[in-house]
């Protein structure tokens, strides 16, 4: 989750509950942004999303390889 430090829609103690719901979520603070976080600060959130993206690429890449194995599995079945 990203939130602004400066957000005046959705305070950071709303943030931080939110982000603790997610599985493996985690929040992501921008300094100086309220709640156009992507407008107003877009290097700080691009990065944040790229760090999402590389942090997910082995479990989307295991997740893939786990479902080609059942479907796998599966034609041979039949």
């Amino acid at each position: 989750m990203i939130a602004g430090d400066e957000d005046v829609l959705v305070g950071a103690e709303e943030s931080r509950r939110t982000a603790a719901l997610l599985p493996r979520g985690r929040l992501v603070t921008v300094a100086g942004a309220g709640h156009l976080q992507p407008l107003e600060a877009p290097e700080p959130v691009t990065r944040a999303l790229l760090e999402l993206l590389a942090r997910t690429a082995g479990s989307a890449d295991a997740a893939a390889t786990a479902a080609t194995a059942a479907t796998t599995e599966g034609a041979r079945a039949c």
